[in-house]
């Protein structure tokens, strides 16, 4: 659902840049910049974080702050695939 919503985003502003008679190109390398600036800023906060928060991983956290678990996208994972092959046509139906 991210990647729709970035994509809908992206060409959202692209069209914006098109009534302001912006150049496709130049809007894309400002969209671009922008994206990049962006992820090393979250790289910059999330490794400083890490860096100043003591036991961040730990049930026991002061600010009761918790890491990232994978099993909400490896459970998610398996329900869109179980979702998956109930929408498949059987070929003998066709």
């Amino acid at each position: 659902m991210q990647t729709v919503t970035v994509g809908l985003t992206f060409i959202s502003d692209q069209k914006l840049g098109h009534y302001m008679k912006v150049p496709p190109r130049h809007t894309f390398i400002a969209q671009l910049s922008a994206a990049a600036i962006c992820g090393l800023i979250q790289i910059a906060t999330k490794t400083l974080l890490f860096a100043s928060v003591e036991d961040i991983c730990g049930s026991q956290q002061r600010d009761l702050l918790t890491c990232a678990n994978t099993k909400v996208f490896f459970t998610s994972t398996i329900i869109w695939c179980v979702a998956d092959q109930k929408r498949k046509p059987d070929p003998a139906d066709i």
